[in-house]
């Protein structure tokens, strides 16, 4: 699989998928501000600019991993 900075990925089977997505910050990215969208309806630039920066900070900074 090639990412989108070009670098080519290599994996077998979903366990190894997932840890390979649950370390790409773009996809922390994208998580959170689809959660952010689903859970109020809105999305996130609404607001403002700084808003999904500050949201994916505060994700980060949790340090929780879920289902390790």
């Amino acid at each position: 699989m090639k990412t989108r900075s070009g670098e080519i990925a290599k994996f077998t089977g979903a366990k190894q998928l997932a840890a390979m997505l649950a370390g790409n910050e773009q996809v922390h990215g994208a998580f959170v501000q689809q959660l952010f969208q689903h859970m109020l309806k809105q999305p996130v630039r609404a607001y403002g600019l700084t808003k999904p920066q500050e949201l994916l900070r505060s994700f980060a900074n949790r340090g929780t991993v879920y289902g390790s």
